[in-house]
């Protein structure tokens, strides 16, 4: 059930799609060998400082960090791989000319150095960690837990500074170089060259007093506030003229720019849910596996080969289950069959294997001891050393602090807390879940982790249990629902093909919108596996309705490209609206900031506009917001130029127009030293790295097309 559950969608469409699939396959090699013969260039996946940045420089760049990982990759992952081996090639094009023009290198002796005397390193460490236990490998690892420089440079004269054929050595040579060019030299570069910078920062005395004046002043007023939308629009006039001279009077400003290009969608999603007879078509499905079930004599196959849901065996009690099992669990007997029933969205079937009297959880200690190029021996006889010491008075703690491989734990002296039966691995588990088991036996076990002394430290009352194996089957739509959800889709995409027909017909089905995309966003926000859209909204034009997407989740989805932002200075016909609104707040602002003119006492001026005087306490100048009223800095900057007592005029502001009295200014006399000077340079040349990179990188211009392959 779980693999047919899987081809559910589209089985009328399936030779068509392999057909084209062959068709597209044979023409991929012609056409992909003939890229440069069509386009008379290089694929390229971006341009930096005006080089192109081959696709097949970026992915050889991918595959090795993918390689470097060691572990099977999901596709968040490969994403965060993508972004962030573009992120090192900008930096890498970017920064090299400066440390080449500069003569910056790191030695081979310094890479050594660093290996040597920086246990801390942190890619070091991770380089030298274990996956499964987030531990330091033991042999790479000293009694402090910090990594153990000398066995690592043992190791690289073992395997990598080496001609040795085998392919594992060159294996761990090719890991290992990658390794040292990308995460310890070109950082020890990067280092270096922020460094280099950070020695031509200093700060003045007027930095120092700016920066304490800032931090150290006070202000405190009273104000009145008339917002601009007390004024209806419908009441002030406006012309397109006077809004397309508003525009290229303010067109440069941040609100009009665009850092990157940007497209809005609206789409509508067709939901494929299960009908009715889809359900009990599942339902039957059960009910027909009961009988063969019930006789089979190999459960856990059964379950496998039957169950959405592989392995699904497990020891249960009372509360834990469905309430079909925990109404009856006192009930229970050996071979019993229960079902089907619903049960978190699918339907199930329970065959009862076992019953017993056992604990619900147990608190335990452990002492791991890790096992080395497969001796097993050597780690059980630490152990059963460890086991005597303990037997003859030894504190467990502390030999588990001394000498656990799990460092997790040893701190807390092999405590592992209180657990439920199911959470350890397996032998652990049956090790302290034995209804034999008692408080302060000690159990020698082996894992996969290694060898383990437990010490059953407590363990709850005994309660009944009940071994149970599941049949699960995933309420799900048919292949019959999937294809007619498709047929709307594509009946709805065929016959709305613009932008009136989309909304007018859309409407019935709830037209949801995705605002400012970018052309390399790995999803559309709320929607799993919608890249492809994001593609496609890159490639159409603005009025286009799409074709039917697929694969996501039990859903289809018709979009319509409606907005292109480009990158720059943003066309006068798309912010239109948004110069309206700031044109009116300009003319809102004019007209109250005359009528209330001329009050110099806050309770009349508020009476007068039927409002109240509101307190603000304790703004210091450097602040970047007001407590209530956001970032009206302008209305800050003026409070500070007015003394104790004194009303200001009417202040323009970015919601409305303010007056304000000071109740209270505190500005202590600053002084500057030799202390606050360097602890202020100290803050300027902790930026400087970054600050320098990031404008060698605005300088740079830099292109990322990489939405073209991914």
């Amino acid at each position: 059930m779980a693999v047919i559950g899987n081809i559910r969608k589209h089985s009328g469409l399936l030779i068509v799609l392999i057909g084209g699939a062959l068709l597209l396959f044979v023409l991929g090699d012609f056409l992909g060998s003939s890229t440069v013969f069509f386009q008379g260039t290089q694929n390229e996946v971006g341009v930096i400082d005006g080089k192109e940045v081959g696709l097949l420089e970026y992915n050889r760049e991918v595959d090795q960090m993918e390689q470097s990982l060691n572990r099977q990759i999901d596709e968040a992952t490969r994403v965060q791989i993508r972004n962030e081996v573009w992120n090192n090639l900008v930096r890498e094009k970017v920064l090299m000319p400066e440390y080449e023009a500069l003569g910056l290198k790191v030695s081979d002796e310094e890479i050594m150095d660093i290996i040597k005397n920086d246990p801390t390193n942190p890619n070091l460490r991770q380089y030298f960690t274990d996956q499964q236990t987030g531990q330091i490998i033991q042999q790479f690892r000293q009694p402090n837990g910090l990594l153990d420089g000398n066995a690592v440079i043992a190791y690289l004269k073992q395997y990598v500074f080496t001609d040795n054929p085998q392919a594992q050595a060159q294996e761990a040579k090719a890991g290992w170089l990658n390794f040292q060019e990308n995460y310890l030299r070109k950082p020890t570069l990067d280092q270096k060259y922020s460094d280099l910078i950070g020695k031509g920062i200093t700060s003045t005395d007027v930095d120092v007093r700016n920066n304490e004046f800032g931090n150290s002043s006070s202000i405190s007023f009273n104000y009145v506030v008339q917002p601009f939308n007390s004024i209806a629009d419908s009441t002030i006039e406006v012309t397109d003229r006077e809004l397309k001279a508003y525009y290229d009077e303010h067109k440069y400003e941040a609100a009009y720019q665009q850092n990157d290009e940007v497209r809005s969608l609206d789409y509508i999603v067709f939901d494929v849910i299960p009908t009715e007879e889809d359900k009990k078509a599942l339902w039957d499905e059960l009910e027909d596996l009961k009988m063969s079930f019930e006789t089979s004599t190999d459960d856990t196959l059964f379950v496998n080969e039957n169950a959405d849901t592989p392995f699904n065996i497990k020891w249960t009690s009372a509360g834990s289950n469905a309430p079909a099992i925990d109404t009856i669990f006192d009930q229970l007997y050996v071979g019993q069959i229960i079902g089907p029933f619903e049960n978190n969205a699918a339907y199930e079937l329970v065959k009862i294997l076992e019953l017993k009297q056992a604990s619900d959880s147990v608190r335990a200690s452990h002492i791991l001891v890790n096992i080395l190029d497969d001796d097993t021996n050597t780690a059980t006889a630490r152990i059963d050393s460890l086991k005597s010491e303990i037997e003859g008075g030894a504190d467990f703690g502390m030999l588990a602090r001394q000498f656990s491989a799990d460092q997790g734990s040893a701190q807390n002296g092999g405590d592992l807390d209180w657990f439920t039966e199911g959470r350890m691995v397996k032998p652990f588990n049956d090790a302290c879940f034995d209804p034999e088991a008692k408080s302060g036996d000690l159990r020698v076990v082996i894992s996969q982790f290694g060898v383990h002394l437990i010490k059953i430290e407590e363990k709850t009352a005994p309660v009944s249990k009940a071994l149970i194996a599941i049949i699960d089957n995933t309420i799900e739509p048919s292949n019959a629902t999937y294809e007619a959800e498709y047929s709307k889709a594509s009946s709805f995409s065929i016959n709305h093909k613009d932008m009136d027909a989309f909304r007018d017909g859309g409407a019935q089905f709830g037209i949801l919108k995705a605002p400012s995309i970018r052309k390399n966003d790995p999803t559309i926000m709320g929607m799993e596996n919608s890249r492809t859209i994001v593609q496609w909204a890159f490639n159409a034009e603005v009025g286009q309705v799409s074709d039917v997407f697929d694969g996501l989740d039990d859903q289809y989805v018709v979009a319509m490209l409606t907005e292109v932002r480009p990158k720059g200075t943003l066309p006068y016909d798309i912010v239109k609206d948004q110069i309206r609104v700031s044109y009116l707040d300009k003319r809102k602002g004019e007209i109250l900031a005359e009528k209330m003119s001329g009050k110099t006492d806050l309770q009349s001026l508020a009476n007068e506009f039927g409002t109240q005087i509101q307190p603000i306490e304790n703004v210091n100048f450097a602040s970047f917001s007001i407590p209530g009223l956001g970032d009206e800095l302008k209305l800050l900057g003026l409070a500070y130029s007015l003394e104790q007592g004194q009303v200001s005029k009417p202040i323009v502001g970015k919601r409305g127009v303010y007056v304000i009295e000071i109740t209270n200014k505190t500005t202590p006399e600053v002084t500057s030293d030799q202390t606050k000077r360097k602890n202020l340079q100290r803050n300027y040349v902790s930026r400087a790295g970054f600050e320098a990179y990031e404008a060698l990188r605005e300088k740079a211009n830099v292109e990322d097309n990489r939405s073209k392959y991914y």
